[in-house]
């Protein structure tokens, strides 16, 4: 019974140490640059777990948790070091369960915003596009989100990573055009549907009374 408790605990670490993680991959791959001084692609266990204690700045015992973070794909030929990039590129946000539920929030959100102002795709997405690359990275639809829409501040950075994620359909990292008009015309068109039933019900209502 002891061992299925240190189990269990184990693994409910493991988790909470996913979640921070992904959180915080950007400012990790940053450490994990820096610290790759001979640019192998590659740090140490000690560099790596100095990384994950600075950065997430979360008292874990970090060097317990590597059988459950780490995978024998993510070392590298000697053994005795992590490849930070592709072991950073296997933390992502689920978009299964309950999670769908703000996801679609967000998008529903951003389909009223844009039809209040007009309706217009292309405007809406110029706005996003900062730096008129033509596609919206993952910083320019966080920094749009937080600034044009308040009340889905709350999400955390991982949350709309994972929204850009649903957008991109050719995964390429960013946002074109054509992904960003796809998805939010189907998002208009239902609500657009909501609303004309909504009409003809009030109708009908006046109606009968």
């Amino acid at each position: 019974w002891r061992r299925q408790s240190k189990e269990i605990r184990r693994k409910a670490a493991v988790q909470q140490a996913t979640e921070y993680i992904i959180e915080h991959k950007a400012a990790l791959l940053e450490y994990f640059r820096r610290a790759d001084k001979q640019h192998t692609g590659a740090v140490s266990f000690f560099e790596w777990a100095q990384g994950l204690a600075q950065v997430l700045q979360v008292r874990m015992a970090w060097n317990k948790l590597v059988s459950g973070l780490i995978s024998p794909d993510d070392m590298d030929t000697s053994c005795d070091g992590v490849k930070y990039v592709p072991w950073l590129e296997k933390f992502t946000v689920e978009l299964k369960g309950g999670c769908r539920e703000w996801q679609e929030e967000v998008v529903t959100k951003i389909t009223a915003a844009v039809l209040q102002s007009g309706g217009d795709l292309a405007k809406a997405f110029e706005e996003i596009d900062t730096d008129g690359s033509g596609g919206i990275s993952t910083e320019e639809f966080r920094v749009a989100i937080r600034r044009q829409l308040p009340s889905l501040a709350v999400l955390s950075d991982a949350q709309l990573e994972a929204v850009v994620s649903s957008f991109d359909v050719d995964g390429s990292g960013q946002v074109d055009a054509q992904e960003f008009s796809l998805l939010l015309n189907d998002h208009m068109s239902d609500m657009s549907g909501q609303a004309s039933t909504l009409s003809q019900q009030r109708k009908a209502g006046e109606a009968a009374a």
